[in-house]
């Protein structure tokens, strides 16, 4: 049980850091364009 929960947990933070950096790339594309 211990585990899976472990499981869950490390999918949840490689998702998050998915989106985060997502985010990022996507406010330095807009930062860029703006900049032009």
């Amino acid at each position: 049980m211990e585990k899976s929960i472990n499981d869950k947990n490390y999918d949840y933070v490689k998702w998050k850091l998915l989106i985060h950096k997502c985010k990022l790339d996507y406010k330095i594309k807009d930062n860029l364009l703006k900049l032009k």
